[in-house]
């Protein structure tokens, strides 16, 4: 059973608006963690120390569960998370019945740009180079 979710490229485009949403939803999540992480608790009563304690994991636990549902939430749509600071989504696709990626970075309208599953960003190629995606390409071109 293969956990891939595989789209067209008019799916993968169709769903930019929400990948979007998620996108920056995930990069505040994970920003809020980055700052938790770097708190540091110092209390001269034990007891206090001990509470605040337990109220800082938990909101760590809290937005850890946010942020893994958020990034599951993705690879249910099709979409993998590939480079969080720069917003780089990959969506399963094929090409002559191989499985590629399609590429989109937070800030682009539509996605331009397509790469072998075992290559990386570096490697990708204009969505122009594909000769057919699903017959329906030709419109984010």
């Amino acid at each position: 059973m293969s956990i891939r979710k595989y789209v067209s490229l008019e799916q993968a485009q169709k769903l930019i608006p929400e990948i979007r949403r998620r996108i920056l939803r995930i990069m505040k999540i994970n920003k809020a963690i980055e700052i938790l992480c770097n708190i540091e608790i110092l209390c001269e009563d034990d007891c206090e120390g001990f509470y605040r304690e337990i109220r800082f994991n938990r909101k760590f636990h809290q937005l850890s569960y946010r942020l893994f549902s958020e990034m599951n939430s993705l690879t249910e749509k099709g979409a993998v998370l590939d480079w969080l600071d720069q917003g780089i989504i990959n969506f399963y696709s094929t090409k002559d019945r191989k499985p590629i990626f399609l590429c989109w970075k937070m800030g682009d309208r539509h996605i331009k740009y397509w790469h072998g599953i075992d290559e990386d960003f570096s490697d990708r190629k204009p969505i122009s180079r594909l000769k057919e995606l699903d017959g329906k390409f030709s419109k984010y071109l």
